[in-house]
């Protein structure tokens, strides 16, 4: 029994732990109480106090490695190539938004309107958050672990993008 509660502990984590975290930052009261960078900020450290418990959880409770999830040591090469491919797609990105804009209609969210409100970086520490954060709970460990308890890597892929979402 304990074994099996020791095996889910990390998934339920995500599952409850993630929109927990979004709900209460999202919460009336702290919208209310402090300024839109505190609470993007207060955000971006409970996301990660989340990511640092669950790689606890991953290590101590469940026994396993990052390696155990896909995750495995990068040389040289994949450095390079990995920021090349980056710098090309950030040199893409006016054209591309160029195009969209031309193609789908303006939001009327403001979205981009409110990134630019903030500092530099805070924007920053958002998208860095985002790509390492998220990538690492939900498709290096949330996919690999419930495939590994579901056998089914379709419904591991669905669960993780329900979580997501």
């Amino acid at each position: 029994m304990i074994e099996r509660l020791k095996e889910w502990l990390g998934p339920v984590i995500v599952i409850i732990g993630y929109p927990l975290i979004l709900g209460f930052i999202a919460m009336p009261l702290i919208e209310k109480s402090i300024s839109a960078e505190a609470s993007t900020m207060l955000g971006l450290v409970l996301v990660w106090v989340l990511a640092v418990f669950l790689f606890f959880v991953i290590r101590r409770v469940e026994g396993n490695k990052l390696s155990d999830f896909g995750y495995k040591k990068i040389g040289w090469k994949e450095i390079v190539f990995t920021f090349g491919f980056g710098l090309i797609l950030s040199m893409l990105v006016p054209v591309i938004t160029a195009l969209l804009i031309q193609i789908i209609p303006e939001s009327e969210s403001g979205l981009v309107e409110k990134a630019q409100q903030f500092p530099w970086w805070i924007v920053l520490l958002s998208v860095l958050t985002a790509g390492i954060v998220e990538e690492f709970v939900f498709r290096g460990y949330l996919i690999g672990k419930f495939e590994e308890l579901l056998n089914s890597k379709v419904l591991a892929a669905a669960i993780s993008l329900a979580a997501f979402i």
